[in-house]
């Protein structure tokens, strides 16, 4: 079995999929695309036909016969998918709900998705779909010892109509002097709502750090706090980011926030993570008790990237090359 990823690198997923793969044994490979920053949207948007030829070139060539889908809907067009003789397969890290044309879908052999109702859904639909949840690198997320000198941090996105939650709850954050909180927005991802208010409060960039981070970054930044919070975006309920995991194997103990009324499905996420409504989180905010995760607890070692290739490699085929 000789594997393909092909993923926009700015997540990162791809690679640390292909690492673990070939850990285990498997012989796998890695294209990439960058789509970060403005110039390279505008210009992916314009040259999708020629990635597309470009990548079904490198398939045909390199007789892959496993192809791993890990990146955007432009990129690509039915009729391309269509003729190609090997396996492929889509592992989906976005809500369906995100995708505009899902035409390509019923070229591929199999679907997997991290959103437990976006599997049920295409299953119904007729599709060959598995509930594959993210994961976090073991060769990169881990335990260390050392000072947890900040009590609350929250990495991830707040631009986009799907964020105000977040940007609602990070706004109000800020007003608790006593805690010592950093908020890492990527610069892609950039509010200028949440940049304003920022501003109106005189707050330093000690607290607001709009800059992109690798892996290696988010885990030391883990590494020295005492809570990360998960803030699901306004329309994901059925599904886990990969910050959950990250931060767990970190030895960080997450938070996740959720609106009162909103249906969470606590089954999906690992025991120790702690769930609080908006208005409970504010209440026992001064009195967080932290305390370290057990990183030995199954229920997080099923998340990493060793553990989650195996699935997929069993998923894919049952044979090594």
């Amino acid at each position: 079995m000789k594997i393909l990823i092909i993923n926009d690198n700015y997540l990162g997923y791809g690679s640390i999929l292909r690492n673990a793969l070939t850990k285990i044994g498997y012989t796998c490979e890695l294209f990439e695309f960058d789509e970060r920053g403005l110039i390279n949207k505008i210009l992916s948007a314009q040259n999708s036909k020629k990635i597309t030829d470009l990548t079904m070139s490198h398939i045909t060539r390199n007789n892959y016969t496993h192809v791993i889908l890990m990146l955007g809907k432009n990129h690509w067009n039915t009729e391309a998918l269509n003729n190609l003789s090997t396996n492929i397969y889509l592992y989906l890290y976005d809500d369906l709900s995100k995708y505009s044309d899902t035409s390509f879908l019923r070229h591929c052999n199999k679907l997997f998705t991290f959103n437990k109702k976006d599997a049920h859904q295409l299953q119904n639909n007729g599709y060959d779909a598995t509930f594959l949840p993210l994961f976090y690198d073991d060769q990169t997320y881990h335990r260390v010892s050392i000072q947890k000198k900040t009590d609350i941090v929250f990495i991830g996105s707040t631009a986009g109509k799907n964020y105000k939650l977040r940007r609602e709850i990070l706004r109000k954050l800020i007003f608790y002097k006593n805690i010592s909180s950093e908020i890492y927005n990527g610069t892609d991802g950039l509010s200028i709502k949440l940049l304003r208010s920022f501003f109106d409060l005189q707050l330093s960039i000690k607290q607001l750090k709009p800059i992109s981070l690798n892996h290696q970054q988010i885990c030391n930044i883990y590494h020295k706090s005492k809570f990360i919070l998960n803030i699901n975006a306004d329309n994901q309920s059925s599904s886990v980011p990969m910050r959950i995991y990250e931060a767990l194997a970190s030895n960080g103990q997450v938070i996740n926030i959720y609106k009162k009324g909103e249906h969470l499905d606590r089954s999906l996420y690992p025991k120790s993570v702690t769930h609080l409504t908006v208005e409970a989180f504010f209440m026992q905010l001064n009195s967080l008790s932290f305390s370290f995760v057990d990183l030995d607890s199954s229920d997080i070692k099923c998340h990493s990237s060793t553990r989650r290739a195996e699935e997929l490699a069993k998923l894919l085929c049952d044979e090594k090359d």
